[in-house]
């Protein structure tokens, strides 16, 4: 990207959410609580559109620089690897008392998949931070 188009991308950013922290500098001064819809909605925008702009930055640099980004793709496939095999082995069994609260089988196993991705990458963590600590006793 030209730095002519990234300091006009830049201004433009800037200039952006500085009229929204006026904006709801205003709204909250008026004492109206029509403001809060209003705010809660560029709020919602804002937030889709950091989205979208992380989304395509990280596309972007992808494309862009393909070969350094293959261990970045590696490391998100085995995530998305660990994800599906630790969602498949939980259990979806829901305790009586957990019906109350809205509970489904469905719930139960997304949230079962995610504590043992968890545990997986917990376990992955401290391995790396023993073996590395041990490794530069040695050395």
């Amino acid at each position: 990207m030209s730095d002519k188009m990234s300091q006009l991308i830049s201004r433009v950013l800037l200039f952006g959410i500085a009229g929204l922290g006026i904006l709801s500098v205003i709204m909250i001064f008026s004492g109206s609580d029509a403001g809060i819809d209003l705010g809660l909605r560029l709020t919602y925008i804002a937030f889709g559109l950091a989205v979208v702009l992380a989304l395509g930055f990280g596309i972007w640099s992808l494309v862009t620089h393909g070969k350094q980004s293959l261990p970045a793709i590696a490391g998100t496939g085995a995530f998305l690897l660990l994800a599906i095999i630790a969602y498949s082995i939980s259990g979806s069994e829901v305790l009586p008392g957990w019906e109350v609260m809205g509970v489904t089988p469905t719930t139960s196993k997304l949230v079962g998949g995610g504590i043992i991705t968890l545990y997986v990458l917990l376990a992955v963590t401290v391995g790396t931070i023993l073996w590395s600590e041990v490794s530069r006793f040695f050395k």
